[in-house]
């Protein structure tokens, strides 16, 4: 399940991190300051993470927004997970997978309007003036199985825009996993997973209550060399009722764990990566994570920049202008 904090944005008419302190539980506690925000750990004894937070940042709707909690079993197991205001619950096996997990509350969805008189209805419950920082607002849906078409409204005086979000669930609630011996997963229940010997995955495909719900009928192969590099993505779509068709091939260039080309199937460039030092200060001693510096292909080039775990932050054009940007929740999974 991918359950994230979504971004609305309306049409318009660097840090450091210490231990600071003890939990009263003898888990430690974590504040690290980045240059626009300040985010908050706590952990239990054992290290599990129980709660994160953000404050200080230049919108208030997104600081309310990062809010986890979260709660374990006596092995370990992440039982419940709490995403602002929607929740999440796992059961285990005796081999600790996860086999069922299920939701309830809202999505958290936040954006901005022009105006400080604007009032914006989130699935019909309204969200009206005083917004954080004036124009910022912060909003919930409730979602069901399978797609969500979830309605915002903003009224401002006479006038009414309206746009809908599109939010994918599993096809269940709860949400079904199945696993093989050797502990794979092999069913999501929004997409089968095929592993090797090796175990790694082969091949992964939409499930038939995946397409059900509106989802495309589409599957990936992989290829591995022997060090277990990934060397080629074949893609294939456009069912027929009996075979696919071939949409692309990709073919990978790599140098250790560093993809350096992107090759089709005529062995022709497509993408180059050019790399730097990544988070071990050496050129491969991380795998590459957080040393990329940028990506270039045909007559686009993209630059990237990363945040403290590597994770990429923004998307750059030549001209140092953000054409993308991510946020992570506390265990590195993409909330907006």
């Amino acid at each position: 399940m991918s359950s994230k904090v979504i971004r609305v944005q309306t049409a318009s008419t660097g840090a450091s991190a210490e231990p600071v302190s003890l939990c009263d539980s003898g888990g430690r506690q974590y504040i690290t300051i980045f240059p626009d925000a300040t985010v908050s750990w706590n952990s239990r004894t054992f290290d599990q993470l129980t709660s994160a937070s953000r404050t200080n940042g230049p919108n208030g709707a997104a600081d309310a927004a990062y809010s986890y909690q979260y709660q374990y079993d006596l092995v370990g197991n992440h039982l419940r997970e709490d995403r602002g205001t929607l929740e999440l619950n796992g059961t285990f096996n005796p081999l600790n997978q996860l086999t069922y997990r299920d939701w309830s509350g809202k999505l958290t969805l936040l954006g901005n309007v022009d105006s400080t008189g604007a009032v914006v209805l989130v699935q019909g419950v309204t969200n009206a003036p005083p917004f954080y920082q004036e124009t910022n607002w912060l909003g919930g849906a409730t979602l069901n199985p399978g797609s969500n078409s979830i309605p915002i409204v903003i009224n401002l005086g006479t006038n009414s825009t309206q746009l809908n979000r599109i939010v994918k669930m599993p096809p269940t609630n709860p949400q079904v996993l199945l696993w093989d011996k050797n502990g794979n997963l092999t069913n999501n229940s929004l997409r089968m997973l095929t592993w090797n010997e090796e175990n790694r995955v082969t091949q992964i495909e939409a499930t038939t209550e995946a397409i059900a719900m509106g989802l495309p009928k589409r599957k990936t192969n992989f290829v591995y060399d022997g060090m277990g590099r990934m060397v080629q993505r074949t893609d294939y779509s456009g069912w027929t009722g009996s075979d696919y068709a071939t949409t692309n091939i990709v073919r990978y260039v790599r140098d250790g764990h560093r993809i350096l080309a992107e090759l089709d199937a005529q062995n022709n460039i497509t993408a180059y990566h050019v790399w730097g030092l990544d988070l071990s200060q050496s050129l491969d001693g991380a795998g590459g994570i957080g040393g990329l510096l940028a990506r270039v292909s045909g007559t686009n080039t993209w630059l990237y920049t990363f945040d403290g775990n590597g994770n990429v932050a923004d998307v750059l054009d030549t001209n140092a202008t953000a054409v993308a940007h991510y946020e992570y929740d506390p265990f590195g999974k993409v909330v907006a």
